[in-house]
């Protein structure tokens, strides 16, 4: 019986029926590749050790901008001040039941290039229409390392807003300081507002829950 027995050797969609209130029965189908006729052919005690050994596996990340899912190349999303409405609405709303829409989070991340040139390349547009089903064929490690790179991203920007509104918070003092508080405040809130904005975007770059459980 052939199971995984690494992070890479993992699928998404093998994850995610690892990670939901599937039965036993159906993780060892998904896990081993097997129809439920062929698992209910196989011992309980050894059911029991598959699940085990697989949940048990170490986790691994690994981030690659530029993937290949069933003969076709996507490319992660780079610039996250492109992001649009629609793409930031649609990761907040599969983030609410994260497990069962994790390909779809990374068809939003992971989209076609219209054009790729080295290391260079552009996404096409986001439509909403994306097929999402060929990410469930993303190994876990690079699904672990979008993850990864997506919070590590957000940390940065969290950290480079929060000393943006520090600036701005020393700016409007030293403004008042030398009588120029009205005009400087009004220009503040305004700062504060725009950074604000941001921070409430960069926030939806971090899914709930990242982690099997």
């Amino acid at each position: 019986m052939r199971y995984p027995t690494n992070w890479s050797q993992l699928t998404l969609g093998q994850l995610q029926v690892l990670c939901t209130k599937s039965t036993d029965l159906q993780k060892v189908c998904a896990v081993c590749d097997i129809s439920e006729h062929e698992a209910r052919t196989i011992p309980m005690g050894d059911i029991y050790e598959i699940l085990n050994r697989v949940n048990h596996i170490p986790e691994e990340a690994r981030h690659e901008p530029i993937i290949n899912l069933e003969g076709k190349k996507y490319g992660f999303i780079k610039d996250w001040d492109e992001f649009t409405t629609g793409e930031w609405i649609d990761c907040e709303s599969y983030q609410e039941d994260f497990w069962a829409n994790a390909h779809r989070i990374m068809a939003v991340l992971y989209r076609p290039m219209k054009y790729h040139v080295g290391k260079e390349y552009k996404l096409k547009a986001y439509t909403a229409k994306e097929d999402a089903e060929p990410f469930k064929k993303m190994p876990a490690d690079l699904f672990s390392g979008a993850l990864l790179f997506f919070w590590n991203t957000r940390i940065v920007r969290l950290q480079t807003l929060q000393a943006s509104l520090l600036e701005a918070g020393e700016a409007v003092l030293h403004s008042q300081t030398n009588g120029a508080g009205t005009r400087s405040s009004t220009n503040f809130r305004e700062r504060v507002s725009s950074v604000w904005k941001k921070l409430r975007k960069s926030r939806l770059t971090s899914p709930s829950n990242t982690s099997p459980s």
